[in-house]
């Protein structure tokens, strides 16, 4: 079992690698720039991401970071190509960590500031609407994480930043 979380830790990093080109091009579609050019910036952070200590040891490490950063890619690029699967990967990330809540709400704060101008009757319905269904599914799980565990969050949550006194007390040295 171990051997096999590993070989899926470095399959989800090799999915990040190969994602990332994606979002890339997604983002200079706008921006003019000879084809060479735009060819290597496409590829550039790929490059980039293979060479990092970091990535390279959590994604060998068998833990959920590299399933996490693949999500975290996946939900970003449904975002900008305006993918309807975009809640869903939103409530993905978020069941792998629960941090996940707080990309949803920046990618769709994001979409509202910046986009207010632009933004028509069924846009804005569709960001209500992917709200909602985000914050329902979401709701739901952090619900029977309480009745069955007792707890909203993961015990390696609490047991990393608990609230009582010696945590506190680590937290400010």
């Amino acid at each position: 079992m171990p051997s096999f979380a590993q070989y899926l830790s470095v399959t989800f990093g090799l999915g990040v690698i190969l994602l990332l080109p994606f979002l890339t091009e997604e983002i200079l579609k706008t921006k003019t720039a000879t084809p060479l050019l735009k060819l290597i910036l496409i590829f550039l952070p790929s490059t980039i991401l293979t060479f990092n200590a970091g990535f390279i040891y959590w994604s060998v490490s068998a833990m959920e970071t590299s399933l996490y950063l693949l999500l975290f890619a996946a939900t970003i690029i449904t975002k900008v190509k305006n993918n309807s699967a975009f809640p869903l990967f939103a409530v993905l990330v978020t069941f792998v960590r629960p941090e996940g809540v707080l990309l949803f709400f920046v990618i769709e704060i994001h979409d509202l500031i910046f986009n207010y101008s632009a933004i028509k009757k069924s846009n804005f319905k569709k960001i209500i609407f992917e709200t909602v269904l985000y914050y329902v599914l979401i709701s739901t799980y952090f619900l029977f994480r309480f009745f069955y565990y007792g707890n909203f969050l993961p015990n390696t949550f609490y047991a990393k930043a608990g609230l009582d006194f010696y945590h506190i007390e680590r937290g400010v040295k």
